[in-house]
Protein backbone atom coordinates (compact mmCIF):
# COMPACT_ATOMS: atom_id res chain seq x y z
CA UNK A 1 0.00 0.00 0.00
CA UNK A 2 1.14 3.28 -0.74
CA UNK A 3 2.29 5.85 2.16
CA UNK A 4 1.29 9.12 0.18
CA UNK A 5 -1.78 10.85 -1.10
CA UNK A 6 -2.53 13.62 -2.20
CA UNK A 7 -5.54 14.21 0.18
CA UNK A 8 -6.20 11.96 3.49
CA UNK A 9 -9.51 12.33 4.56
CA UNK A 10 -10.49 10.99 8.76
CA UNK A 11 -13.92 10.02 8.55
CA UNK A 12 -16.40 7.98 5.94
CA UNK A 13 -19.51 9.81 7.50
CA UNK A 14 -21.81 11.85 5.41
CA UNK A 15 -19.36 14.27 4.78
CA UNK A 16 -16.23 12.60 4.32
CA UNK A 17 -17.97 10.06 2.27
CA UNK A 18 -19.04 12.74 -0.39
CA UNK A 19 -15.73 14.21 -0.53
CA UNK A 20 -13.76 11.21 -1.36
CA UNK A 21 -16.52 10.93 -4.34
CA UNK A 22 -15.87 14.57 -5.45
CA UNK A 23 -11.96 14.99 -4.89
CA UNK A 24 -11.81 10.83 -6.60
CA UNK A 25 -13.19 12.13 -9.66
CA UNK A 26 -9.88 13.45 -10.72
CA UNK A 27 -7.91 10.34 -11.67
CA UNK A 28 -4.70 12.17 -11.47
CA UNK A 29 -5.43 12.81 -7.48
CA UNK A 30 -4.71 10.15 -4.62
CA UNK A 31 -7.51 9.62 -2.28
CA UNK A 32 -7.02 8.00 1.01
CA UNK A 33 -10.51 7.43 3.15
CA UNK A 34 -10.03 6.32 6.68
CA UNK A 35 -13.07 5.12 9.05
CA UNK A 36 -12.66 4.45 12.61
CA UNK A 37 -15.69 2.21 12.25
CA UNK A 38 -16.30 -0.99 10.21
CA UNK A 39 -18.32 -1.90 7.37
CA UNK A 40 -22.16 -1.01 7.25
CA UNK A 41 -23.09 -3.88 5.71
CA UNK A 42 -25.70 -4.55 9.01
CA UNK A 43 -28.62 -6.43 7.23
CA UNK A 44 -30.82 -3.26 10.11
CA UNK A 45 -28.77 -0.82 8.09
CA UNK A 46 -31.26 -1.10 4.76
CA UNK A 47 -34.46 -1.50 6.29
CA UNK A 48 -36.65 1.95 5.72
CA UNK A 49 -38.12 1.35 8.89
CA UNK A 50 -34.53 0.07 10.83
CA UNK A 51 -33.63 3.28 12.65
CA UNK A 52 -33.30 2.31 16.00
CA UNK A 53 -29.57 0.90 15.57
CA UNK A 54 -27.85 3.83 17.56
CA UNK A 55 -28.82 2.09 20.73
CA UNK A 56 -26.30 -0.60 19.90
CA UNK A 57 -22.31 -0.52 20.43
CA UNK A 58 -21.44 -2.02 16.78
CA UNK A 59 -23.25 0.93 14.88
CA UNK A 60 -22.58 3.70 17.99
CA UNK A 61 -20.02 5.44 19.19
CA UNK A 62 -22.22 5.05 22.94
CA UNK A 63 -21.04 8.29 24.05
CA UNK A 64 -22.40 10.27 26.72
CA UNK A 65 -22.82 13.87 28.33
CA UNK A 66 -21.08 15.16 31.09
CA UNK A 67 -23.83 15.69 33.97
CA UNK A 68 -25.83 17.87 32.86
CA UNK A 69 -26.84 20.56 35.53
CA UNK A 70 -29.85 22.10 33.39
CA UNK A 71 -31.24 18.31 33.15
CA UNK A 72 -31.79 17.44 36.89
CA UNK A 73 -27.71 16.28 36.91
CA UNK A 74 -28.43 13.50 34.25
CA UNK A 75 -26.13 12.29 31.45
CA UNK A 76 -27.72 11.86 27.69
CA UNK A 77 -26.29 9.68 25.24
CA UNK A 78 -25.59 12.02 21.94
CA UNK A 79 -25.87 9.20 19.09
CA UNK A 80 -23.22 9.28 16.85
CA UNK A 81 -22.87 6.46 14.04
CA UNK A 82 -20.02 3.67 14.04
CA UNK A 83 -18.98 2.80 10.56
CA UNK A 84 -18.96 3.98 6.97
CA UNK A 85 -21.42 6.55 6.64
CA UNK A 86 -21.02 7.65 9.69
CA UNK A 87 -24.58 8.86 11.29
CA UNK A 88 -26.25 8.34 7.78
CA UNK A 89 -26.91 4.66 8.35
CA UNK A 90 -28.22 5.03 12.06
CA UNK A 91 -30.36 8.23 11.71
CA UNK A 92 -34.02 8.46 11.44
CA UNK A 93 -34.01 9.47 7.83
CA UNK A 94 -36.30 12.59 7.82
CA UNK A 95 -35.63 14.61 5.03
CA UNK A 96 -35.59 18.49 5.28
CA UNK A 97 -34.09 21.41 4.26
CA UNK A 98 -35.01 23.41 6.75
CA UNK A 99 -36.57 26.96 6.77
CA UNK A 100 -35.62 29.53 3.89
CA UNK A 101 -34.99 32.18 6.20
CA UNK A 102 -32.15 30.38 7.95
CA UNK A 103 -30.24 30.19 4.75
CA UNK A 104 -30.72 33.97 4.20
CA UNK A 105 -30.15 34.58 7.97
CA UNK A 106 -26.37 32.96 7.53
CA UNK A 107 -25.64 35.28 4.65
CA UNK A 108 -26.92 38.11 6.75
CA UNK A 109 -24.32 37.41 9.45
CA UNK A 110 -21.06 37.02 6.93
CA UNK A 111 -21.16 33.56 5.51
CA UNK A 112 -20.76 34.11 1.67
CA UNK A 113 -22.70 31.88 -0.39
CA UNK A 114 -25.03 30.63 1.94
CA UNK A 115 -28.37 32.26 1.17
CA UNK A 116 -31.50 30.07 -0.08
CA UNK A 117 -30.23 30.70 -3.57
CA UNK A 118 -26.55 30.02 -2.92
CA UNK A 119 -26.75 26.25 -1.85
CA UNK A 120 -30.31 25.28 -3.80
CA UNK A 121 -27.56 24.24 -6.52
CA UNK A 122 -26.00 21.45 -4.26
CA UNK A 123 -28.83 20.65 -3.24
CA UNK A 124 -29.71 19.55 -6.87
CA UNK A 125 -26.68 18.45 -7.28
CA UNK A 126 -26.66 16.01 -4.62
CA UNK A 127 -30.79 14.65 -4.86
CA UNK A 128 -32.71 12.60 -6.89
CA UNK A 129 -36.07 13.00 -5.33
CA UNK A 130 -39.21 11.85 -6.00
CA UNK A 131 -40.48 15.39 -7.80
CA UNK A 132 -38.78 14.60 -10.41
CA UNK A 133 -38.35 17.24 -12.36
CA UNK A 134 -40.81 19.49 -10.71
CA UNK A 135 -39.60 22.76 -8.64
CA UNK A 136 -36.65 21.10 -7.57
CA UNK A 137 -35.57 18.27 -10.06
CA UNK A 138 -33.79 15.18 -9.20
CA UNK A 139 -32.29 12.43 -11.48
CA UNK A 140 -28.95 10.78 -11.34
CA UNK A 141 -27.92 12.61 -8.23
CA UNK A 142 -26.21 10.20 -5.29
CA UNK A 143 -28.65 10.64 -2.56
CA UNK A 144 -32.25 9.46 -2.89
CA UNK A 145 -34.86 11.09 -1.33
CA UNK A 146 -38.16 9.33 -1.51
CA UNK A 147 -42.02 10.49 -0.08
CA UNK A 148 -42.96 8.46 3.56
CA UNK A 149 -45.85 5.98 3.02
CA UNK A 150 -48.32 8.07 5.47
CA UNK A 151 -51.39 5.62 4.36
CA UNK A 152 -51.18 3.50 7.33
CA UNK A 153 -49.40 6.05 9.52
CA UNK A 154 -52.23 7.61 11.03
CA UNK A 155 -51.47 10.40 9.31
CA UNK A 156 -55.42 11.76 8.57
CA UNK A 157 -56.06 12.25 12.22
CA UNK A 158 -53.05 13.91 12.87
CA UNK A 159 -53.73 16.41 9.72
CA UNK A 160 -57.29 16.94 11.15
CA UNK A 161 -56.04 17.81 14.77
CA UNK A 162 -53.56 20.59 13.49
CA UNK A 163 -56.00 22.46 10.90
CA UNK A 164 -58.52 22.10 14.07
CA UNK A 165 -55.75 23.98 16.38
CA UNK A 166 -55.47 26.30 13.72
CA UNK A 167 -51.53 25.49 12.37
CA UNK A 168 -51.23 25.76 8.61
CA UNK A 169 -51.20 22.92 6.71
CA UNK A 170 -48.68 21.49 3.41
CA UNK A 171 -48.33 19.19 0.57
CA UNK A 172 -44.78 19.33 0.58
CA UNK A 173 -42.52 21.56 3.01
CA UNK A 174 -39.82 21.80 0.26
CA UNK A 175 -42.56 23.66 -1.88
CA UNK A 176 -43.98 26.76 -1.91
CA UNK A 177 -45.51 26.78 1.87
CA UNK A 178 -42.53 25.50 3.67
CA UNK A 179 -44.53 26.03 7.38
CA UNK A 180 -46.79 23.62 8.52
CA UNK A 181 -47.83 19.94 9.09
CA UNK A 182 -47.47 17.74 6.28
CA UNK A 183 -46.50 14.52 4.98
CA UNK A 184 -42.27 14.19 5.27
CA UNK A 185 -39.66 12.90 2.78
CA UNK A 186 -36.92 10.73 3.92
CA UNK A 187 -33.08 9.20 2.54
CA UNK A 188 -34.86 6.13 1.23
CA UNK A 189 -34.62 4.74 -2.61
CA UNK A 190 -37.25 3.86 -4.82
CA UNK A 191 -36.68 -0.23 -3.12
CA UNK A 192 -37.21 0.63 0.33
CA UNK A 193 -33.65 0.72 1.21
CA UNK A 194 -31.89 3.35 3.45
CA UNK A 195 -29.69 5.83 1.28
CA UNK A 196 -26.98 6.64 3.78
CA UNK A 197 -23.66 8.38 2.76
CA UNK A 198 -21.80 5.41 2.26
CA UNK A 199 -24.45 3.81 -0.32
CA UNK A 200 -24.70 6.41 -2.15
CA UNK A 201 -21.96 8.19 -2.44
CA UNK A 202 -18.86 5.60 -1.79
CA UNK A 203 -20.73 2.17 -3.19
CA UNK A 204 -20.72 3.65 -6.73
CA UNK A 205 -17.07 4.49 -6.56
CA UNK A 206 -14.99 1.95 -4.74
CA UNK A 207 -13.64 0.58 -7.74
CA UNK A 208 -11.60 4.12 -8.86
CA UNK A 209 -7.84 2.53 -8.61
CA UNK A 210 -6.94 6.03 -7.41
CA UNK A 211 -9.47 5.90 -3.78
CA UNK A 212 -8.35 3.67 -0.88
CA UNK A 213 -10.46 3.61 2.26
CA UNK A 214 -9.51 1.72 4.95
CA UNK A 215 -11.91 0.80 8.24
CA UNK A 216 -11.38 0.15 11.60
CA UNK A 217 -8.45 2.75 11.09
CA UNK A 218 -8.44 5.21 14.20
CA UNK A 219 -6.01 8.73 14.05
CA UNK A 220 -4.26 9.46 16.81
CA UNK A 221 -2.17 12.79 15.57
CA UNK A 222 -1.89 14.93 12.63
CA UNK A 223 1.39 14.85 11.88
CA UNK A 224 2.64 18.80 11.42
CA UNK A 225 5.62 20.27 10.25
CA UNK A 226 6.13 23.74 10.51
CA UNK A 227 3.08 25.35 10.58
CA UNK A 228 1.38 22.89 7.76
CA UNK A 229 -0.27 19.97 8.44
CA UNK A 230 1.49 17.22 6.09
CA UNK A 231 0.63 13.50 6.91
CA UNK A 232 -1.38 11.35 9.72
CA UNK A 233 -0.77 9.13 12.53
CA UNK A 234 -3.20 6.32 13.12
CA UNK A 235 -3.82 2.79 14.54
CA UNK A 236 -5.08 -0.17 12.93
CA UNK A 237 -5.49 -3.73 13.93
CA UNK A 238 -3.80 -2.83 17.17
CA UNK A 239 0.20 -1.61 14.92
CA UNK A 240 0.44 1.94 13.92
CA UNK A 241 1.13 3.58 10.65
CA UNK A 242 1.84 6.65 9.40
CA UNK A 243 0.43 8.41 6.28
CA UNK A 244 1.22 11.23 4.30
CA UNK A 245 -0.41 14.02 2.64
CA UNK A 246 1.07 15.93 0.06
CA UNK A 247 -1.84 18.16 -0.14
CA UNK A 248 -4.52 18.25 2.43
CA UNK A 249 -5.13 16.98 5.95
CA UNK A 250 -8.93 16.74 5.60
CA UNK A 251 -11.03 16.04 9.31
CA UNK A 252 -14.52 14.98 8.41
CA UNK A 253 -15.35 13.54 11.92
CA UNK A 254 -18.14 15.55 12.90
CA UNK A 255 -18.62 18.06 15.62
CA UNK A 256 -17.37 15.76 18.37
CA UNK A 257 -13.66 13.80 16.84
CA UNK A 258 -12.45 16.31 14.96
CA UNK A 259 -12.12 18.66 17.44
CA UNK A 260 -10.77 16.02 19.80
CA UNK A 261 -8.29 14.62 17.09
CA UNK A 262 -7.19 18.17 16.72
CA UNK A 263 -6.33 18.81 20.49
CA UNK A 264 -4.82 15.45 20.36
CA UNK A 265 -2.51 17.07 17.59
CA UNK A 266 -1.82 20.01 19.52
CA UNK A 267 -4.20 22.55 18.71
CA UNK A 268 -6.51 23.74 21.09
CA UNK A 269 -6.44 25.78 24.16
CA UNK A 270 -3.35 25.66 25.22
CA UNK A 271 -3.48 25.21 29.62
CA UNK A 272 -5.79 22.48 29.03
CA UNK A 273 -3.64 20.93 26.68
CA UNK A 274 -1.27 21.17 28.63
CA UNK A 275 -3.03 20.01 31.57
CA UNK A 276 -3.85 16.64 29.30
CA UNK A 277 0.19 16.11 28.85
CA UNK A 278 -0.17 17.20 25.42
CA UNK A 279 2.42 19.92 24.07
CA UNK A 280 0.70 22.65 22.24
CA UNK A 281 1.39 23.54 18.91
CA UNK A 282 -0.84 26.50 18.19
CA UNK A 283 -2.95 28.21 20.79
CA UNK A 284 -6.27 28.15 19.39
CA UNK A 285 -9.19 28.49 22.57
CA UNK A 286 -11.98 27.94 20.57
CA UNK A 287 -10.90 24.09 19.68
CA UNK A 288 -13.15 22.01 21.40
CA UNK A 289 -15.80 25.02 22.79
CA UNK A 290 -19.17 26.78 21.56
CA UNK A 291 -20.87 22.61 20.61
CA UNK A 292 -24.24 23.66 18.98
CA UNK A 293 -26.23 20.45 19.23
CA UNK A 294 -29.82 20.06 17.97
CA UNK A 295 -32.17 19.39 21.51
CA UNK A 296 -34.82 16.79 20.94
CA UNK A 297 -37.68 15.71 23.42
CA UNK A 298 -39.86 12.62 23.18
CA UNK A 299 -43.52 12.45 23.78
CA UNK A 300 -45.73 9.52 24.36
CA UNK A 301 -49.46 9.27 25.17
CA UNK A 302 -51.54 6.06 25.66
CA UNK A 303 -54.09 5.14 22.74
CA UNK A 304 -57.89 4.32 23.72
CA UNK A 305 -58.01 1.94 21.17
CA UNK A 306 -55.00 -0.52 19.39
CA UNK A 307 -54.21 1.74 16.15
CA UNK A 308 -50.69 2.21 16.38
CA UNK A 309 -48.05 0.08 14.33
CA UNK A 310 -48.08 -2.52 17.61
CA UNK A 311 -50.45 -4.26 15.52
CA UNK A 312 -47.98 -5.03 12.34
CA UNK A 313 -45.17 -5.99 14.82
CA UNK A 314 -46.63 -9.31 15.38
CA UNK A 315 -44.49 -11.80 14.44
CA UNK A 316 -46.66 -13.45 11.52
CA UNK A 317 -47.34 -9.85 10.16
CA UNK A 318 -44.05 -8.78 10.74
CA UNK A 319 -42.51 -11.76 8.82
CA UNK A 320 -44.59 -11.24 5.65
CA UNK A 321 -43.80 -7.68 6.19
CA UNK A 322 -39.78 -8.90 6.15
CA UNK A 323 -40.72 -11.06 2.63
CA UNK A 324 -42.35 -8.44 0.81
CA UNK A 325 -39.40 -5.90 1.45
CA UNK A 326 -36.71 -8.47 0.52
CA UNK A 327 -38.61 -9.23 -2.84
CA UNK A 328 -40.44 -6.08 -3.58
CA UNK A 329 -38.76 -3.32 -1.56
CA UNK A 330 -42.11 -2.62 -0.34
CA UNK A 331 -44.62 -2.39 2.16
CA UNK A 332 -44.59 -1.25 6.18
CA UNK A 333 -40.65 -2.01 6.46
CA UNK A 334 -39.69 -0.10 3.26
CA UNK A 335 -40.40 3.29 4.83
CA UNK A 336 -40.28 5.49 7.42
CA UNK A 337 -42.90 5.02 10.50
CA UNK A 338 -43.06 9.08 10.68
CA UNK A 339 -46.94 10.23 10.78
CA UNK A 340 -46.73 13.73 9.77
CA UNK A 341 -43.60 16.27 9.92
CA UNK A 342 -44.30 19.68 11.53
CA UNK A 343 -42.76 23.02 11.17
CA UNK A 344 -43.97 25.43 13.12
CA UNK A 345 -43.03 28.55 15.40
CA UNK A 346 -43.45 28.65 18.80
CA UNK A 347 -44.61 32.17 19.23
CA UNK A 348 -46.24 33.94 16.27
CA UNK A 349 -44.00 36.65 16.46
CA UNK A 350 -41.07 34.83 14.98
CA UNK A 351 -39.97 34.93 11.23
CA UNK A 352 -39.72 31.29 10.70
CA UNK A 353 -40.14 28.07 12.03
CA UNK A 354 -37.76 27.48 15.34
CA UNK A 355 -39.38 23.76 16.28
CA UNK A 356 -39.92 20.41 14.20
CA UNK A 357 -42.16 18.06 15.30
CA UNK A 358 -42.41 14.39 14.08
CA UNK A 359 -45.30 12.41 15.03
CA UNK A 360 -45.01 8.67 15.06
CA UNK A 361 -48.23 5.71 15.03
CA UNK A 362 -46.01 3.45 17.94
CA UNK A 363 -44.14 4.06 20.92
CA UNK A 364 -40.84 4.57 21.13
CA UNK A 365 -39.38 1.30 22.24
CA UNK A 366 -42.16 -0.99 20.25
CA UNK A 367 -40.83 -4.25 19.92
CA UNK A 368 -42.12 -7.79 18.21
CA UNK A 369 -44.35 -9.35 19.99
CA UNK A 370 -45.88 -13.78 19.76
CA UNK A 371 -50.05 -13.75 20.46
CA UNK A 372 -50.30 -15.64 23.58
CA UNK A 373 -47.02 -15.81 24.29
CA UNK A 374 -45.27 -12.99 26.91
CA UNK A 375 -47.47 -9.42 27.66
CA UNK A 376 -47.63 -7.37 24.73
CA UNK A 377 -46.98 -3.58 25.07
CA UNK A 378 -49.48 -1.04 25.30
CA UNK A 379 -50.53 1.08 22.93
CA UNK A 380 -48.81 4.37 22.33
CA UNK A 381 -48.48 7.27 19.71
CA UNK A 382 -44.77 9.51 20.05
CA UNK A 383 -43.92 12.50 19.03
CA UNK A 384 -40.28 14.25 18.58
CA UNK A 385 -39.68 17.87 19.51
CA UNK A 386 -36.80 18.85 18.00
CA UNK A 387 -35.07 22.45 18.21
CA UNK A 388 -34.38 24.04 14.73
CA UNK A 389 -31.61 26.59 15.56
CA UNK A 390 -30.24 26.23 18.69
CA UNK A 391 -28.60 29.74 20.63
CA UNK A 392 -26.75 27.65 23.26
CA UNK A 393 -23.32 26.75 23.30
CA UNK A 394 -21.25 24.06 24.95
Amino acid sequence: MRREYDYVIVGAGSAGCVLANRLSEDPAVSVLLLEAGGADRQFFYRLGLGFHSWRYPETSWQYETELEPHLGGRRRPPPRGKGMGGSSPINGMPYSRGPPLGYDGGRQMGCGGWSLAGVRPYFKRSETDWRGDGAFPGGGRALKVSRIEVERLLHTPVMEAAGQLGYPLTDDHHGPVPEGFGPGDATIDARGRRSSASRAYLDPIRSRPNLTIETRAMATRIVIEGARAVGLDYLRGGAPHTVAASREVILAGGGYNSPQLLMLSGIGPADHLNEMGIAPVADLPGVGRNLSEHAGYWLEYATRAPVTLLNELRADRLALSLARWTVFGTGLLATQSNSCHAEVRSRPDLAQPDLQVYFNPVRVDAKPWFPGIGRRQEHRLSAVACLVQPQSRG
